[in-house]
């Protein structure tokens, strides 16, 4: 704890979620949640640690495709198995690159849902780049948009999602309203 009274992390405390690439692996879902651990694994894995893997799996629903190798499950799937390696070691801070690029509509939602839950039940705190500006909305605290590499607006997402911020960025005229569900809507109109 620092002396503000504010917590400093560790590098065990950060779990980083790449974008998810084409993946030819032939480990098991179960090996790769297992590799989570990698900062406490050694030759020989305790049943603490099997116990930890099992324990996410199960969390995730993904007890089915434990045995599976990766390479062979969906896109959804895989990224799924690929939370579960980054949840595994209980991170506070998680980085996200584009966890649902490649991912149907289903499963957008589900990894969100996922990190959200996760983040809520660890008191964890969820950094990720997304493209898609609904998802920010519906799953951010708050939202920053980038602009040729410098901050261009940082605020609440009902803030900052609105036509002055997101047409110069995007060089688009666009509508944004909310749904009757409380949801973002945003359509873009015509290229400026």
């Amino acid at each position: 704890t620092l002396r503000n009274g504010k917590q400093k992390l560790d590098r065990t405390s950060i779990a980083y979620l790449p974008q998810l690439e084409k993946v030819t692996s032939s480990l098991t879902a179960f090996e790769i949640v297992l590799l989570g651990l990698t900062k406490n694994l050694t030759w020989n894995v305790s049943d603490e640690q099997l116990e930890k893997v099992s324990k996410i799996i199960h969390e995730l629903k993904l007890d089915d495709l434990s045995d599976q190798p990766v390479r062979s499950l969906s896109g959804g799937q895989k990224q799924l198995v690929f939370l579960a390696q980054a949840f595994v070691s209980e991170p506070k801070l998680l980085l996200l690159d584009e966890p649902t690029s490649a991912l149907d509509i289903r499963h957008q939602l589900v990894v969100m849902e996922t990190v959200a839950e996760y983040c809520q039940s660890k008191n964890a705190i969820a950094l990720y780049v997304v493209h898609d500006l609904m998802l920010a909305s519906r799953f951010s605290d708050s939202v920053l948009f980038l602009n040729n590499g410098t901050m261009h607006a940082f605020d609440h997402p009902e803030s900052v999602l609105n036509s002055q911020t997101i047409d110069p960025i995007y060089n688009i005229e666009s509508l944004i309203e909310k749904n009757s569900r409380g949801l973002t809507t945003l359509t873009p109109l015509k290229p400026l």
